[in-house]
């Protein structure tokens, strides 16, 4: 009988000792920031006085900058998008023409918070006939 109140008591304080280490975690998420200060600056490659919407390349600059952001989530208004942490990339327009497009920016802070800013430009592409269709229309040589 001793035997068993002895396994007994020894139960209880090993689940009494179990419950009493064990300490609920709390989290928080912290500050919710929405981005301030977003500028979106765009750089046409070959702009200039002559030839305003580029050289034809299609390649433009884009830098964007906030306070607070944790990344940016950029529509280049040609149906594409892209999510980079950092703001300075170069993107090339493909559909040949002088075409209009609206890029928007939003940059997202903690909690998901979001601040947007957009800016049109106009960009010229060449049409540039591919290598392989040029070689086999002039058949390698040159033509007139």
């Amino acid at each position: 009988m001793i035997k068993n109140i002895k396994s007994f008591a020894f139960i209880f304080l090993a689940i009494l000792f179990g419950f009493s280490s064990c300490k609920k975690e709390t989290y928080s998420f912290g500050d919710i920031k929405t981005p301030t200060n977003l500028a979106l600056t765009t750089v046409i490659a070959g702009a200039n006085t002559a030839n305003p919407t580029g050289n034809g390349t299609g390649s433009v600059s884009i830098a964007v900058t906030a306070t607070d952001a944790i990344t940016y989530k950029i529509d280049f208004g040609d149906g594409n998008s892209k999510v980079v942490s950092s703001g300075t990339f170069t993107y090339k327009y493909l559909d040949p023409g002088t075409f209009d497009y609206t890029i928007t920016v939003n940059a997202i802070g903690t909690g998901g918070a979001i601040s947007s800013i957009s800016k049109k430009i106009s960009v010229f592409v060449l049409f540039v006939i591919p290598p392989p269709i040029l070689a086999a229309s002039t058949n390698g040589t040159s033509k007139v």
